[in-house]
C-alpha cells in the first residue's frame, strides 16, 4: 500500500484542487481575496504543478499490468493528440461564455469559432486525450490517472452546462448555445452545415500544433517514455 501512497496522494490534491474552487461561495471569495487576474494565475501554476506530479506518480508507480501495450494502442495518443492539443488551444483563446476560455471578449453566437466544433473544447481535448493516453496504457496508475482524467472532463461538462444555464437564464443561454453543440462536429451531421474558417483560427491551429511538437519532445521528461520510439 505503501508504493501506491505518492499518487493516491497527489490524486487526491489535484482532485480537491478542482472540486473545492468549483463551489460559488468558496471562488468568489478567492476572488474577492486575491483579485481575479491573481487568483487564475494562482490556480493555473497550481494545476500545472499538481499535473505534472501527478504523471510523475503514475509513472512511477509499481507496475501491475491489465492489458498489455500494442502497436495499435501506442498509435492512438500519436494520431489523435494534435487534434486534442489544436482544440484546447482554440478553446482557451477564443471568447465562449459558455464553458472555459482565458478571452472575456466578445462573443458571437451566430460566428461561435472554435465554439462551432464543440461546446466545451478545452474539456473535450482534455476527454481525448485522456481516452487516447488510456488505449496506450493497461496499468493499474495510468488507468488510474486517465480514467480520473476522463471522468472529471465528463462531469466537468454537465456541471459548467448546468451552471451556466442557471447564471445566464434559459433564454439567453439559448441564444448564445444556438451553434454550439454539445458533441463534437454534430452539426456537421445536417444538412447545409459549412464550416467557417478565418485568420484568427488558422493562427490557433498553427500555435496548437508548435506546442503539440514541443510537448512531443518534452514528453520523456514530464511522463518518463518518449512520445515517438
Amino acid at each position: 500500500m505503501q508504493e501506491w501512497l505518492l499518487l493516491i496522494t497527489v490524486l487526491g490534491a489535484f482532485v480537491l484542487s478542482h472540486l473545492v474552487p468549483a463551489l460559488p461561495s468558496v471562488r468568489a471569495r478567492l476572488i474577492g481575496r486575491f483579485g481575479r487576474r491573481s487568483y487564475f494565475t494562482l490556480y493555473g501554476i497550481v494545476s500545472l504543478f499538481l499535473l505534472l506530479a501527478l504523471i510523475h506518480a503514475a509513472a512511477t508507480a509499481p507496475y501491475v499490468e491489465l492489458w498489455p501495450a500494442t502497436e495499435l494502442g501506442l498509435a492512438v495518443p500519436r494520431l489523435v493528440m494534435p487534434l486534442a492539443v489544436v482544440l484546447a488551444v482554440a478553446g482557451l483563446l477564443a471568447p465562449n461564455p459558455l464553458s472555459m476560455s482565458l478571452n472575456r471578449g466578445t462573443f458571437d453566437p451566430l460566428r461561435p469559432g472554435i465554439v462551432a466544433v464543440v461546446r466545451h473544447p478545452v474539456l473535450w481535448a482534455l476527454l481525448i486525450w485522456s481516452l487516447a493516453h488510456l488505449a496506450a496504457n493497461g496499468d493499474v496508475g495510468h488507468i488510474v490517472l486517465f480514467g480520473t482524467f476522463a471522468a472529471m472532463s465528463a462531469l466537468s461538462m454537465m456541471s459548467l452546462d448546468r451552471r451556466r444555464r442557471a447564471k445566464l437564464g434559459r433564454p439567453e443561454w439559448n441564444r448564445l448555445a444556438v451553434r454550439a453543440p454539445e458533441l463534437p462536429l454534430l452539426p456537421a451531421l445536417g444538412a447545409g452545415w459549412r464550416p467557417a474558417f478565418s485568420l484568427r483560427i488558422l493562427l490557433h491551429v498553427l500555435l496548437g500544433l508548435a506546442i503539440y511538437g514541443m510537448l512531443a519532445l518534452t514528453h520523456v521528461w514530464f511522463a518518463g517514455v518518449p512520445a515517438y520510439s
